[in-house]
């Protein structure tokens, strides 16, 4: 499936070219079904050429992503998503602002008293576009925002079972019975996300890593130090937001594992 998210790759390319040459415009959601009197409030050319300059922030990033394949970082996804997201807000501004046509009402053959109201709808519909456009954009800003910076880990050990709750993934459970080792450690590549989630305080889900080849970690990434549990199944990791948390923790699942 790799060749179609290069496709895809070289269409976004392709489209940005388009763009910045100053043509497309009828590949843009809202210009290309615009009455042709509101297609003359806008710079043809200026408006496509903006467009592809976004495009071009966007196109970067999916290569970015194609390119570090396996080698990038679990948070870098986050990153590349506000970029994009505050890219689409930059250009809901810039669409509506530079790319404006300034009109000589001299110029109209309509009446006087027609151009002012027609300028005065036109600017209230604008205004209240661009303020949903951008109270929306800000609302999901918002959103990423604080799931990228918010979020908890709960392990509860007893002699029976690990639980493992986190925040924006699905819980996970280890049998005490089915460890057949725990370790700590504070020298750990967690590798690649390879289903999870992932964010600037947390890494949740299924990782890949060349020590562990597939395992479940469940980490604060401001922590270094990690529990290792081998099961018949898989490895899995676990760790606190602190060392010394972590260390008890270990000592936690070791007693019972080994008692």
């Amino acid at each position: 499936m790799r060749w179609i998210e290069w496709g895809i790759a070289v269409l976004f390319l392709i489209l940005t070219v388009v763009f910045l040459s100053g043509k497309g415009a009828f590949l843009i959601a809202g210009y290309n079904t615009a009455s042709s009197e509101e297609k003359k409030r806008y710079d043809r050319k200026k408006l496509c050429r903006v467009v592809g300059a976004g495009m071009a922030v966007v196109t970067s990033t999916i290569f970015c992503t194609l390119a570090m394949g396996e080698n990038m970082p679990a948070w870098m996804p986050n990153v590349f998503l506000a970029i994009t997201l505050v890219t689409a807000v930059v250009l809901l501004i810039l669409c509506n602002t530079v790319c404006k046509v300034r009109e000589d009402a001299s110029e109209r053959k309509e009446s006087q008293e027609d151009i002012l109201q027609e300028e005065k709808s036109g600017k209230t519909q604008r205004k209240w576009g661009i303020r949903g456009s951008v109270i929306f954009t800000a609302v999901i800003c918002v959103f990423v925002g604080v799931l990228l910076v918010t979020g908890d880990i709960e392990i509860s050990v007893t002699r029976e079972q690990i639980d493992i709750t986190g925040s924006y993934w699905s819980d996970y459970t280890v049998e005490a019975g089915d460890i057949l080792s725990v370790s700590y450690t504070e020298d750990l590549d967690t590798g690649k996300r390879t289903g999870g989630f992932g964010s600037f305080k947390l890494a949740e889900g299924n990782f890949k890593n060349s020590e562990f080849g597939s395992y479940k970690l469940y980490a604060y990434t401001g922590c270094d130090s990690y529990v290792v549990m081998e099961t018949a199944d898989k490895m899995v990791v676990v760790n606190c937001d602190t060392k010394e948390k972590t260390k008890e923790l270990y000592e936690k699942i070791k007693t019972a594992v080994y008692r």
